[in-house]
């Protein structure tokens, strides 16, 4: 009888569409630096696509582009896609709201996932992200497994907590960037 109990609990949860979207962590400056686009944009509004609900519907925001970091989207308007729900690895906009957001460009339109996505908060002040300037990407942010720290990389381990007040650090937090003087990477705030 429990044998029955967990195939039927089973099969009623695949057909009900249960996913779940599970990332593994990483380091902001290495989904800045690996991401093909990054922008900051003002969400104006927001449309569901056509599918199957939760399983394949997208998500469609139109969004006010106001800087680009890196990529091929200009300012003005464009639309973003996302999956359906945060199950799926979807990432949810507020209307009128400013978001740094990064991913690939997919038919002619932006794509985000919950997983590369740098930052899921809504920005107060877009004049206050030098991302182009803080996060040098000479440089690589890994957890060192073996001790040693490999050229022009940054054990995560090592990272102090946050930087001293009126450090000018993004989000208080040192960054991995290049220093000239000894030719490798290392911490700064």
């Amino acid at each position: 009888m429990q044998i029955y109990i967990i195939l039927l609990t089973g099969f009623l949860a695949h057909v009900s569409g249960v996913t779940a979207c599970t990332c593994y962590p990483v380091d902001p400056q290495t989904k800045y630096c690996g991401a093909v686009n990054v922008v900051i944009a003002n969400v104006t509004g927001m449309t569901y696509g056509e599918g199957y609900p939760i399983i394949d519907t997208p998500r469609t925001y139109d969004v006010n582009v106001l800087h680009v970091y890196k990529g091929n989207i200009g300012k003005g308007p464009a639309k973003i896609v996302t999956a359906e729900n945060d199950a799926i690895c979807g990432v949810t906009l507020l209307k009128k709201k400013v978001y740094l957001l990064n991913g690939n460009i997919e038919n002619g339109k932006m794509r985000i996932r919950q997983c590369s996505i740098i930052s899921y908060y809504p920005i107060k002040d877009p004049n206050t992200f030098p991302l182009d300037a803080y996060y040098d990407c000479r440089c690589k942010v890994k957890r060192m497994l073996s001790g040693e720290v490999e050229k022009n990389t940054c054990d995560v381990v090592k990272r102090a907590r946050r930087c001293p007040s009126g450090s000018r650090a993004f989000d208080d937090r040192p960054e991995c960037q290049y220093n000239k003087d000894k030719g490798d990477c290392e911490w700064k705030c």
